[in-house]
């Protein structure tokens, strides 16, 4: 299953000062010529060496199927948690976004299973099967 690319004009406003940026920084530069050159891992080392630089809590690493986004252990801002939020929104709509399914509980929970069919919080679905 591949991630959902965003629409270019999502990334905009970011997007239109890479080439500003690139002039300027001389890391991006040497990622550009290591991506074009094929060497991807070392590309991916030196964005992820800015990215920590600049505090973002997000890492790119490879996967199975391609690239995927991971988290540090750091600890992640709200205004990282709220447009992380964003971005699954806007890719998937409000259809993972849940409040358990036990009448007790309000826990509010990201359903990320294939299908999106998850009813119960982290602390109610394993025994919510057996009841």
């Amino acid at each position: 299953m591949c991630a959902a690319v965003p629409h270019f004009a999502a990334l905009e406003p970011a997007l239109s000062e890479f080439g500003k940026l690139m002039t300027r920084e001389p890391r991006l530069r040497a990622m550009v010529s290591a991506a074009a050159r094929g060497d991807l891992d070392e590309a991916c080392d030196i964005l992820n060496v800015m990215l920590e630089a600049a505090g973002a809590t997000v890492r790119v690493r490879r996967a199975p199927t391609g690239w995927a986004l991971t988290t540090t252990d750091v600890a992640v801002s709200p205004a990282e948690c709220v447009s992380s939020l964003a971005h699954l929104i806007a890719a998937d709509g409000w259809r993972r976004i849940k409040v358990c399914e036990k009448p007790s509980c309000t826990e509010a929970f990201i359903d990320r299973t294939n299908g999106g069919t998850r009813r119960f919080c982290d602390s109610h679905r394993r025994n919510m099967g057996r009841q």
